[in-house]
C-alpha cells in the first residue's frame, strides 16, 4: 500500500491518519454544549478552565454571568443594580479623592456597592481555594454545603447537574414500557403503566 506520493506508509503516518479519523468520529458523536463547559467550571478542581483557550474562557465566563443574572432577576422582584455605562461615569467630580477613577475596584467601596451580587459571587468562587478530591468528593455535596456562600452558583449547579449525562436511562424506560404495554395489555391506563415502571425501577435498585 502506497500513499499519494508513491511512498510506503510508515507507522507514524498510519497513526496520524487513524488519529485524525478518530478525532473526526469523536467530534461527530460527542458534541460539547454550553452546559458541558459550565459543568467543568462548577467542578471546584477545574474552575480555572486550564484546558480551554483564553478566548474560550472569556466566552464561558460570559455565558455563566448571563445565567447567573437570569437567576438573580428571577429571585428578586426588582432588577439588581447594574454597573453604569462608562460614558455615564463622571471623570472628575469635585470633592472626590484625587485619581479615584484609577483605583482598584476592590478598594473602591462605591464601585463595589454597584456591582451585582452574582458578579461578586462569581469572582469570589473563581479566586477562592477549595479542598476538593475528584475521586472521593461529590460535586453535588460540595454545592449543597456551599449554598449559603454561593446561593446563585448553587442554583446554577442544580440546574446543570440535573441534566442526564446520556439518554440511556430514558431509552431503558421506553424499552421496559414496550415490554409492559404489549398486545395483551393494550388497555392499561397511563397511571398503571407508570406504577409498573416505578416498581420495576425500584426493584432493580434494591437488587444493586
Amino acid at each position: 500500500m502506497c500513499n499519494s506520493s508513491g511512498e510506503e506508509p510508515t507507522t507514524n503516518s498510519i497513526l496520524q491518519i487513524l488519529g485524525k479519523k478518530g478525532l473526526k468520529l469523536i467530534d461527530s458523536k460527542f458534541q460539547l454544549f454550553d452546559e458541558h463547559e459550565i459543568a467543568v467550571f462548577l467542578s471546584p478542581k477545574f474552575k480555572s478552565l486550564k484546558m480551554f483557550s483564553e478566548n474560550d474562557k472569556a466566552r464561558i465566563h460570559q455565558n455563566i454571568e448571563l445565567k447567573l443574572m437570569q437567576i438573580e432577576l428571577e429571585e428578586n422582584s426588582e432588577p439588581s443594580t447594574i454597573l453604569p455605562k462608562e460614558k455615564d461615569i463622571p471623570k472628575n467630580v469635585s470633592g472626590s479623592r484625587p485619581f479615584s477613577e484609577w483605583e482598584d475596584a476592590e478598594n473602591d467601596s462605591e464601585h463595589s456597592e454597584n456591582v451585582p451580587r452574582y458578579k461578586k459571587e462569581l469572582e469570589e468562587y473563581k479566586h477562592k481555594y477549595f479542598e476538593f478530591d475528584v475521586k472521593e468528593d461529590n460535586v453535588l455535596t460540595f454545592w449543597k454545603n456551599h449554598t449559603f456562600n454561593f446561593p446563585y452558583l448553587s442554583m446554577l449547579a442544580k440546574q446543570i447537574f440535573a441534566i442526564p449525562a446520556s439518554s440511556a436511562s430514558s431509552e431503558r424506560s421506553f424499552s421496559t414500557a414496550g415490554r409492559v404495554v404489549e398486545e395483551r395489555r393494550s388497555c392499561l391506563s397511563g397511571s398503571t403503566v407508570d406504577a409498573i415502571l416505578f416498581l420495576n425501577n425500584h426493584f432493580n435498585n434494591l437488587k444493586k
